[in-house]
């Protein structure tokens, strides 16, 4: 009998050892996200409102105990708006920071550097870029905001609409402003435009002047400033106007402080933007009302930053369904993500991982205000 009881003790050791050996280690401490966007320089005014998104989304989920019971940690890295910057930070992230998720990247110049490097090592990026470029990234790249494909169609209607029939375009040397240069032109012939004139600068210029006296030949009606910050278009529009230009203005995205209060040139200028947070929504509200509390004021770009809010809640959303890091994992989850309630309204991804029911709206600068072009 004690043969029996010792028999019975030494194959449940046995089973029990073989389990353990066979278990995986469940995963201890922070779960690490990089982030990556401008944080210096004229987009810094992007690059900011991101950042405090995601530090009210972290500190909030933390609160309240992490992703079964794994705190957030989000590791910051200055992106500047450019290739270099975004590519270095994201190596530094992958390789010595060892994160599998990176998010941010409002540039797409940012979000398409770091693509390839992401997907080469099968790290999540979830960006904010709009280039029609980054739908064809990589596998592992996704996006929460639209592409700009519906941008260029906004513009060319709008134009179209109101009778400018001619149009100038000034584009800064970047993967966003150049993007959005070739897919606004390929709308043209069908909104009936004729573009008379397109004229490049590169990223470090801030005097205009000789190309603008170039565009001033050509009399258009409409004249599009394709920059790739508000901090240039506002420039562009002051020196155009001083040179007597009087072009309606147009543009994109640029409703914060930067461009839109900078005075009489900028007045009546038409911007296609993201669209508001809805006041119907109670998160959204909730929102803006701690970046009040938190940061003295609301964000200058309330979608950008309530965008990067979402990405952190969406992911913490799918390492608890996963409950892992497993990239592959992850990835799968996300595409399989078709309505998400974010406060910037119910999004999912299509099969290219680019965000889906987010549209975009067209503004116009009246009275140094925003209003919405019904």
């Amino acid at each position: 009998m004690a043969k029996k009881v010792l028999w019975v003790v030494v194959i449940v050791l046995v089973v029990w050892g073989l389990y353990s050996l066979s278990k995986k280690p469940e995963a201890t401490g922070p779960i690490k996200i990089g982030f990556i966007a401008p944080l210096s320089g004229d987009a810094a005014a992007y690059g900011e409102p991101l950042k405090k998104g995601v530090e009210i989304a972290v500190s909030e989920i933390n609160a309240k105990g992490g992703v079964d019971g794994r705190s957030l940690e989000i590791i910051y890295e200055d992106g500047k708006c450019n290739n270099k910057d975004a590519s270095t930070a994201a190596q530094k992230l992958i390789s010595i920071d060892k994160v599998k998720v990176i998010i941010g990247m409002v540039c797409s110049g940012e979000l398409l550097s770091v693509a390839p490097i992401a997907e080469t090592a099968k790290v999540i990026v979830i960006g904010q870029g709009s280039s029609p470029d980054i739908t064809k990234a990589g596998d592992y790249i996704f996006r929460t905001f639209p592409s700009d494909t519906i941008v260029g169609t906004a513009l060319a209607e709008n134009m179209s609409k109101n009778g400018y029939d001619t149009v100038a375009i000034v584009a800064e040397n970047t993967a966003y402003a150049l993007a959005l240069e070739k897919d606004f032109v390929s709308k043209t012939d069908a909104a009936k435009l004729q573009v008379v004139a397109s004229e490049h600068y590169a990223p470090d210029v801030k005097d205009f002047r000789s190309i603008l006296q170039k565009i001033k030949v050509t009399n258009p009606k409409a004249l599009l400033l394709d920059s790739q910050t508000g901090a240039n278009g506002a420039r562009l529009a002051q020196q155009a106007r001083t040179l007597g230009i009087k072009s309606q203005f147009y543009t994109a995205y640029f409703s914060g402080p930067e461009f839109v209060k900078t005075g009489k040139a900028v007045e009546g200028a038409y911007v296609v933007d993201a669209p508001a947070l809805g006041s119907d929504n109670q998160r959204a509200t909730d929102f803006l009302k701690k970046s009040q509390a938190v940061y003295g004021a609301e964000p200058t770009y309330p979608f950008f930053s309530a965008n990067a809010y979402d990405q952190v809640y969406l992911l913490a959303s799918i390492f608890e369904k996963v409950g892992s890091e497993d990239t592959s994992k992850i990835k799968q989850e996300l595409y399989a993500t078709k309505s998400f309630p974010g406060i910037t309204g119910t999004f999912g991804f299509d099969e290219n991982g680019d965000v889906t029911n987010i549209g975009m709206r067209v503004m116009q600068i009246k009275d140094g205000t925003l209003v919405e072009v019904k």
